[in-house]
This record gives structure tokens, C-alpha cells and sequence, in this order.
């Protein structure tokens, strides 16, 4: 699906106004690495139900933005789901924690490999 993103951002940033979730998770993974750090950014603080944690995680692991900006956003990502008090369920909370945290370990990894060959 291609969209003209300079005319739908705000169309996207009233979904996030409007706590609009189901819908920013079909939009966010077809939006440009660009948009789709600042749509995170918007959207995390807003977030009202944790099940949608796993469909940002998703993106960033298939997302081609810069590895600096997906550092940024899985420890963002984290961070909140950390602090997290709406509607979770305790169980499915320490899984994506975890998962975020080997995302995390994996860019890492990444890290030490690129700097091995320079």
C-alpha cells in the first residue's frame, strides 16, 4: 500500500489525538522509517492498551530505518512498557519486555560485528 505521507500525517496524528490504536497499527509498518519514529514518539505516551506493544516491536525488527533511530526507539519502547499501568496482562508484559530487550542485544551484536570488520 503506498500513501502519500505529507498528506496523510495528519490524518495519523489525529488518529494518535484521537487514541485511535487499531487503526495507527495498520498504518504505522506503512509509513517511512522517517515517519514512523516520529508517529512512535507521538503514540507511546497516548498508549492506553499494551496489546499494541507487540505490533510496534514488529515494525522496528522490519523497519529499514537507521540503526540509531531504532536503538532509540526499542529503548523508548521499553521504557514505556516498563512504566505501563493500563491494560496489560502481567504474563504477556514480561514476554515483550523481554523480546524488546533481545531486539536490543541483536542491534548490539550488529554493533560489535560492524566495528570486528572496520
Amino acid at each position: 500500500m503506498a500513501i502519500d505521507e505529507d498528506r496523510a500525517w495528519p490524518s495519523v496524528q489525529k488518529l494518535i489525538e484521537e487514541q485511535q490504536e487499531w487503526k495507527l497499527r495498520g498504518v504505522l509498518g506503512h509509513l517511512s522509517p522517517t515517519r514512523q519514529v516520529e508517529c512512535i514518539k507521538l503514540w507511546l505516551p497516548t498508549m492506553k492498551d499494551g496489546w499494541f506493544f507487540e505490533g510496534i516491536l514488529r515494525v522496528l525488527q522490519t523497519s529499514q530505518m537507521p540503526l540509531d533511530d531504532k536503538r532509540e526507539m526499542l529503548g523508548l519502547l521499553l521504557v514505556r512498557i516498563q512504566a505501563f499501568e493500563g491494560r496489560f496482562k502481567f504474563p504477556d508484559k514480561e514476554k515483550i519486555e523481554a523480546a524488546v530487550k533481545n531486539e536490543l542485544g541483536t542491534l548490539e551484536t550488529h554493533d560489535e560485528s560492524v566495528v570486528a570488520k572496520s
